[in-house]
């Protein structure tokens, strides 16, 4: 489990370098082929001898600079998670919009104390919220006595089944049943895309990973860890009740919940 888990780190942080390096060399491609063909498009309008071979070279430059869209919309498209890009919508300043709106949309401003006045100070919003939940999750005290018998009961077939071990074809149609571009989890991995994706690479170690955690029925410290994020209930919340806790679990951890719920199903 903890070798799976230094992989995928290492590949996490291979990758964000990458990224970073790899949008600002497609937005300079973009520029130097968007400018050469204007060049060769302002020829064609004043030559009517214009060569086949410039003709060809003009050809070649729109669909590589069409080929520099795309992949510029696939990085736009990670940052902006908007599912519904994948409809057909190109690489454009309302994406660009939409990524960065997406993260100021997430700062939480302003929030009314206990007493109903607004607090815009970070330290002190943080308190809030903290008071607040921490009071919501508090422990209680639950008895336990007097609830009615159960007389249900799995049968020998039932319970044999859900005792049985887990294969690797089942973890495969987890796998197979992931959607596309779904937001990263904590480790900065989305289960879907990139699992699904390099899945003939990193499946044989996944798969070793999630065996022995079934076998042993101990799961690393790591795969639970989780993130709580808060997501409005409602536009422009002034109350920590308008915020609605979720949290964000790792990807293996999210793996193994969906291959134990396609079971107990």
């Amino acid at each position: 489990m903890e070798i799976l888990n230094k992989r995928f780190s290492r590949v996490m942080k291979a990758l964000y370098f990458c990224s970073k390096a790899k949008h600002q060399s497609l937005e300079d491609m973009k520029g130097i082929l968007k400018k050469e063909i204007e060049e060769l498009q302002m020829e064609e309008s004043v030559d009517q001898d214009f060569p086949q071979e410039k003709f060809f070279l003009l050809r070649s430059k729109v669909n590589e600079y069409n080929c520099t869209l795309a992949r510029l919309s696939t990085w736009w498209r990670q940052r902006a998670k908007a599912r519904w890009i994948g409809e057909g919508d190109t690489n454009s300043n309302f994406f660009h919009a939409f990524a960065n709106g997406c993260r100021n949309g997430n700062l939480i401003k302003q929030i009314k104390d206990g007493m109903g006045y607004l607090v815009e100070e970070p330290e002190r919003i943080r308190e809030i919220f903290t008071e607040f939940f921490n009071r919501k999750w508090r422990l209680r005290s639950c008895c336990l006595q007097g609830w009615p018998p159960n007389p249900k009961s799995l049968r020998q077939s039932e319970s044999e089944f859900l005792s049985s071990d887990f294969r690797l074809e089942e973890l495969e149609l987890v796998i197979k049943e992931l959607g596309n571009n779904v937001a990263p989890g904590v480790d900065g991995i989305t289960y879907s895309s990139f699992i699904k994706a390099y899945w003939k690479t990193i499946g044989e170690d996944v798969w070793k990973a999630i065996e022995l955690f079934f076998s042993s029925g101990k799961m690393c410290s790591k795969w639970k860890e989780t993130l709580v994020v808060l997501i409005l209930k409602i536009s422009s919340p002034l109350t920590h009740s308008n915020f609605r806790p979720i949290s964000l679990c790792l990807s293996i951890y999210k793996i193994v919940a969906k291959m134990l719920l396609n079971i107990l199903s």
